[in-house]
């Protein structure tokens, strides 16, 4: 065979193969032997016809296409073999004249990755201080928790629970009655509809009150857009919620493990400075993630990104699927094709494929690898830390596919944990932050608040 390569943008290679005559003979000759084998020809016994016959019965361009419906395969795997091509996917085919046989295959090839000089990019790890305002906020919310409902003597006002009997009408339609529910009366609630609540707002006890509201004209259910509903409330009892004081007593309800109010506001305090420091951490990750990316010269095939593309919407359990898995009807009712779906995709597709080839070409330079030790490191502390299903996650990670996939996730972390050791490097040691001081509370290093924690647990993750 004739063989010459070129490479192309998008990390492909074109082939350019040409097969030489004995060899599409050869392939010609298997091709009358495999159609004489399944085909009845008057006068002669099946698989016994001459090859005139066959070519005269299917026609000479039948038997080509039958022949290199096989030989080209087989050159083309050839080829790559002796070209020594990385070859990631399938390739494209194109016969540029079959007699002597000549082909092009455009074959999608490992992608190439240069990153820009990443060891020369400085972040820092930015973690805010908790603010007073902030911990007594988190503070005011654990006892919302911890609040109960207790039945009051008075009309109704925001904030209370109602149990009450909710009768409605649209139009014409029959009445329908709910007893005995149990509803919170909540300022600007959509629910049932909006201002539904504000009109609950003042009645007794035993008390009744009708009221019609209207829905929006563009409402998204046109069977009830614009049409009015008469609403008929019976206020059977009124509660409001009663927080619990601040005190020792407090503290032992939220968790047996403090003693006094005190040890609760330190363990809180210490949840609130981790939980800044760890999404501190995640910011400069990906600030540093993103550097890397924007400095680096990847040339990848669009296979890749298909291939992605098909991947998340498949992952994707939000979108409505049918029996057999297709989307179809939720495409027609969104008035979207396959193809403008995925188009959609396709930017957060790129943006995963990207920081993919990335993340391995550095763990690659930086000499990132991950043992058998690891791995096995890894799965007993999820075990250790999965009480009675232990046994269960150690028999997830036993097999290969569960080991492979845990040695991924590892990789990706070592390499993450490396990119940030060498963005930080000039980074000169620092001394914590402090909140003022002030009673009943303790000093603490810096941090920010992100999301309430309540400490009931001995040990807290960051």
């Amino acid at each position: 065979m004739k063989i010459s390569s070129e490479q192309i943008e998008g990390s492909q290679v074109v082939l350019s193969v040409e097969v030489d005559e004995e060899r599409l003979e050869h392939a010609m000759a298997q091709a009358y032997r495999r159609m004489a084998n399944r085909t009845n020809i008057p006068g002669f016994r099946k698989g016994k016809a001459p090859r005139h016959m066959i070519e005269r019965f299917y026609g000479r361009d039948a038997v080509l296409e039958e022949a290199l419906e096989h030989l080209i395969p087989e050159a083309y795997h050839d080829a790559i073999e002796e070209e020594k091509i990385d070859v990631i996917a399938q390739p494209k085919v194109e016969v540029v004249q079959s007699e002597p046989l000549i082909f092009k295959a455009t074959v999608p090839v490992r992608p190439t990755v240069e990153l820009g000089d990443y060891h020369q990019l400085h972040f820092s790890l930015d973690a805010k201080a908790v603010t007073d305002e902030e911990f007594d906020s988190a503070l005011e919310q654990m006892r919302t928790r911890y609040a109960q409902w207790e039945p009051v003597d008075r009309p109704v006002a925001i904030g209370d629970m109602l149990t009450a009997d909710i009768e409605n009408t649209v139009g014409d339609q029959p009445s329908s009655v709910d007893t005995d529910v149990n509803y919170i009366v909540t300022e600007n609630f959509p629910f049932p509809m909006e201002g539904f609540s504000e009109q609950l707002v003042g009645i007794e006890k035993d008390g009744r009150k009708e009221f019609t509201l209207s829905f929006p004209e563009d409402h998204e259910n046109e069977e009830v857009a614009g049409k009015k509903i008469k609403f008929s409330v019976t206020v059977k009892e009124i509660k409001e919620k009663k927080l619990p004081e601040l005190d020792d007593e407090f503290s032992k309800t939220a968790s047996d493990e403090f003693e006094n109010l005190q040890q609760l506001k330190d363990k809180l305090l210490e949840n609130m400075v981790e939980s800044a420091q760890a999404e501190a951490k995640r910011s400069l990750e990906d600030q540093a993630v993103a550097a890397v990316v924007g400095l680096a010269r990847v040339d990848y095939p669009d296979v890749m990104i298909d291939h992605e593309v098909e991947h998340l919407i498949q992952n994707d359990s939000s979108l409505p699927r049918d029996k057999e898995g297709r989307m179809d009807s939720y495409l027609s009712s969104i008035g979207k094709t396959e193809q403008e779906l995925k188009a959609e995709w396709r930017p957060q597709a790129i943006e995963k494929v990207l920081r993919s080839l990335v993340m391995q070409r550095l763990a690659e330079l930086e000499n990132i690898q991950v043992t058998e030790d690891d791995v096995n490191t890894e799965i007993g502390r999820i075990a250790d830390g999965s009480g009675e299903s232990a046994d269960a996650i150690r028999n997830l990670f036993s097999s290969e596919t569960g080991r492979e996939s845990l040695e991924r996730m590892l990789l990706s972390k070592k390499t993450i944990d490396r990119l940030i050791e060498i963005v930080t490097a000039k980074e000169s040691p620092t001394t914590p932050a402090r909140r003022r001081r002030r009673p009943a509370k303790a000093e603490e290093t810096a941090g920010a608040v992100t999301e309430e924690e309540v400490p009931n647990n001995k040990e807290t993750d960051s």
